[in-house]
């Protein structure tokens, strides 16, 4: 499934000949910094398993969780999607995203969240769709506000990372 963004841009399935580019892309510190879940280093062997896991989902489910971003060459400019969170029946689910360190900056992140937002409520019947992110994630947080989210919480000592306790804040639109 093709979720059209702009004449440039895409939201599409990923496909394993995606995982070189994938492993690239988001073996980002910058990236992992920012994510709640990548690991660091991002190996070949962690991007083909992340791929092979989301197509047997997608054939499970008869649906994408996670789209990648492409321009209109088709290139990987990063990825988007839900965490099925709360389950299939549910209402409700979490989204994460991430754009490659050569695209931030340019809108495809903002015209990407857009065009899932709609998909996600036109397609899949969710009322609630919220977002993690860190307090320090200044750029998450203006295109999460941008896109109509509110802040609903500060989370503390939420996750471990690093070793380190992190705290986040939640954001959610309805």
């Amino acid at each position: 499934m093709k979720i059209a963004i702009s004449p440039n841009l895409e939201l599409s399935a990923f496909q394993p000949a995606d995982a070189k580019e994938l492993a690239v892309l988001a073996n980002d510190r910058a990236i992992y910094d920012m994510t709640m879940d990548l690991p660091h280093p991002y190996t070949l062997s962690d991007a083909m398993d992340w791929i092979a896991f989301n197509r047997e989902l997608s054939l499970k489910y008869h649906r994408v969780f996670s789209y990648a971003i492409r321009n209109a060459e088709g290139q990987l400019l990063g990825s988007i999607g839900r965490r099925m969170a709360y389950g299939f029946t549910s209402h409700q689910d979490e989204i994460g995203y991430w754009v490659g360190s050569a695209f931030r900056r340019q809108g495809v992140m903002t015209a990407a969240l857009s065009a899932y937002l709609r998909h996600l409520q036109d397609n899949e019947g969710l009322e609630r769709i919220s977002a993690l992110v860190f307090p320090d994630n200044t750029p998450s947080i203006r295109l999460l506000e941008g896109a109509g989210f509110a802040r609903e919480g500060h989370l503390h000592r939420y996750l471990i990372k690093d070793r380190q306790f992190k705290d986040v804040l939640l954001y959610a639109i309805w």
